[in-house]
């Protein structure tokens, strides 16, 4: 914590981010992308992460499970959490769409994590390589500072 002093600093941004859902009904703040909203966060495709009766008691964040195993205790790093890997989800989907469009003789047959697998014709397998490569870099139009890279390889056989 005191070597990465903004990490805590964001667990702590995601926290005030949970006191603001409690309180979220007359209007709707933004962190960036985000919207808060009453025990949610609206994610910039329209999607939300939901927080279901989410509360504030003895000191602890609880939320509602959806399969009613009663209640969840939640904090800032696994908001925190929540909100990295729902943001990167829409990252990757997109870039799996604009594949799908701009390269219609490919197909996406895998994902793994931030990994995208494809089959398609071996001509001209360094082009399209470069072009994949190309749209995995893009960053999307509600984060254009996001810093994406990527890295690629073509093969007859999937392997690392």
């Amino acid at each position: 914590r005191a070597m990465y002093p903004n990490i805590p600093r964001l667990w702590n941004a995601c926290k005030q981010m949970l006191y603001t859902m409690l309180h979220a009904n007359q209007h709707t703040p933004r962190y960036g992308p985000l919207e808060i909203v009453h025990t949610a966060i609206k994610l910039p495709n329209g999607m939300f992460l939901k927080y279901p009766h989410l509360t504030f008691v003895s000191g602890e964040f609880l939320y509602q499970s959806s399969t009613n195993k009663g209640p969840i205790r939640t904090h800032g790093p696994r908001l925190c959490e929540n909100i990295i890997q729902a943001l990167a989800r829409i990252v990757i989907t997109n870039q799996m769409l604009i594949i799908k469009k701009e390269l219609p003789t490919f197909s996406i047959v895998l994902t793994v994590h931030d990994e995208i697998i494809c089959s398609g014709p071996q001509e001209d397998a360094e082009v399209n390589l470069s072009q994949i490569m190309s749209i995995m870099k893009d960053p999307p139009e509600w984060c254009k500072t996001l810093p994406l890279d990527a890295e690629g390889n073509y093969s007859e056989v999937y392997d690392k």
